[in-house]
């Protein structure tokens, strides 16, 4: 028995359970008797019932004397000769994950299938429970489990009425950009075969655009396309084949596009810093619909330019008097650049040119003297930051500020890192297609911070 579970960003958690009888024999073997799938008692919906892709057998559905709820279909015909037949049950359980700051946590046990009328009391069972797209909760932690960041897998045989506990929760974590992607194709072949095993069409664009930008091998990339364009011709058994076969190769690939793409080393206060602009992202994007907008590099970009933050509080570079933007990008183009990534500068889009991509998250400059009250001067520029971001189709912009006060004696000493970090929310200007809403992460970095004999903190 397989069990597919999808949790939703609100602790939904809509899950198919699909189980495979295989018939090793030179004969048909006869079926006449009642299959129920067991899960936990909650608000449950059955969605759809389905054999070998056919969605209209009948089914039953309720709580059995133990208190659990249990779903299930009498089972006629036969297994083909060398052949299988595969039960499949979607439904939608309410608030079944754990949703809050820390994370979310999916925990309920695995109990297995009804099948006595075949005499069988043991079965083998593989379990996945994918978490959503977050470019901000990009780990995730399961004992036992095999895992990437979207999701865990796990594989045993149950007994029975004895329940083996499935316990997986999403944390924030830094991860690059191509395994972000490639963890994201996975997730989404996941749903591919979740949708297939239930009789759904099956569209490919979104897990060919996460492919592509994985980084895999043009050979790797040119076989998926190959056998994604012939797929429609396979039969229904044929194309479950080649989506788990997909499967196998991108986990195995994973390894490899990890070893590449080394995650980000993050200095201990910035890792402080970074919690808590997280919980902040997090709160000004709460009731907006921005998660298909976040750039999936967004978060590795944003802790760079924390880390340049820290570097001129700690040791400020030597500028010019007369302070300019075009210095302040030619300085930290090398910043950037010495730290790697993918760093672009001027960037021609249709509301004009951005400062810098990093990554593909716009960064916009700017150089002011902010008189020593951190981010009390930015709201003029928080609209072209935004602008820039939407533009491009993204939902986060940063907005890089320079601070050329000069920080002495008896005057303002300087505020904390967070202080000097803000999230906002940015209405974009009504237009063709609308309004729409912006975050813009706005961060000032202190051109003159004190001496350390003189550094203070209000």
């Amino acid at each position: 028995m397989e069990r597919i579970a999808f949790v939703q960003a609100n602790g939904d958690v809509q899950e198919v359970l699909a189980l495979e009888l295989r018939n090793d024999g030179d004969s048909e073997f006869p079926l006449d008797g009642w299959v129920g799938f067991v899960v936990t008692e909650t608000e449950n919906r059955v969605e759809l019932v389905c054999d070998d892709g056919n969605c209209t057998p009948p089914w039953e559905a309720g709580v059995l004397e133990l208190g659990r709820y249990q779903v299930g279909s009498h089972l006629k015909g036969g297994i083909p000769p060398k052949g299988r037949r595969l039960f499949a049950v979607r439904m939608l359980r309410r608030s079944l994950a754990d949703v809050s700051n820390g994370g979310i946590s999916f925990a309920d046990p695995a109990l297995g299938v009804d099948l006595t009328f075949l005499g069988i009391s043991r079965i083998r069972i593989r379990a996945t429970v994918v978490f959503p797209a977050d470019h901000i909760r990009r780990d995730v932690l399961a004992s036992d489990a095999v895992h990437t960041s979207r999701m865990a897998s796990w594989e045993f045989e149950s007994a029975g009425d004895v329940p083996r506990h499935l316990r997986a929760k999403a944390v924030r974590a830094l991860l690059p950009s191509a395994p972000q992607r490639l963890d994201d194709a996975i997730a989404e072949l996941q749903r591919l075969l979740a949708a297939h095993v239930v009789g759904e069409s099956v569209k490919f664009e979104q897990l060919q655009r996460n492919l592509r930008e994985a980084r895999l091998p043009v050979e790797m990339l040119d076989r998926v396309d190959l056998v994604l364009s012939v797929f429609d011709g396979f039969g229904f058994d044929a194309r479950e084949a080649h989506l788990r076969e997909l499967l196998s190769e991108l986990a195995g690939a994973r390894a490899r596009v990890l070893a590449d793409n080394p995650f980000p080393a993050v200095a201990s206060g910035v890792e402080t810093t970074s919690e808590w602009l997280a919980r902040s992202i997090e709160r000004e994007a709460l009731g907006l619909e921005l998660a298909s907008r976040l750039p999936a590099d967004a978060w590795t970009a944003l802790v760079t330019l924390m880390h340049y933050q820290a570097a001129q509080r700690k040791a400020p570079h030597k500028w010019s008097p007369r302070l300019s933007e075009k210095g302040f990008q030619e300085q930290l183009h090398q910043f950037l650049e010495a730290r790697g990534g993918l760093v672009e500068r001027e960037v021609q889009t249709a509301k004009g040119r951005i400062d810098f991509l990093l990554g593909s998250m716009p960064v916009e400059l700017k150089v002011r003297d902010l008189g020593g009250e951190s981010l009390g001067q930015v709201d003029a520029n928080l609209q072209q930051a935004a602008e820039y971001a939407s533009s491009r189709g993204s939902g986060l912009g940063c907005l890089l500020i320079l601070d050329k006060h000069r920080h002495m004696d008896g005057g303002k000493h300087l505020a904390q890192e967070k202080e000097q970090i803000q999230v906002r929310r940015v209405t974009s200007k009504e237009g063709i297609g609308g309004t729409s809403v912006t975050l813009v992460v706005a961060l000032v970095v202190v051109a003159f911070p004190p001496t350390p004999s003189r550094l203070g903190r209000r």
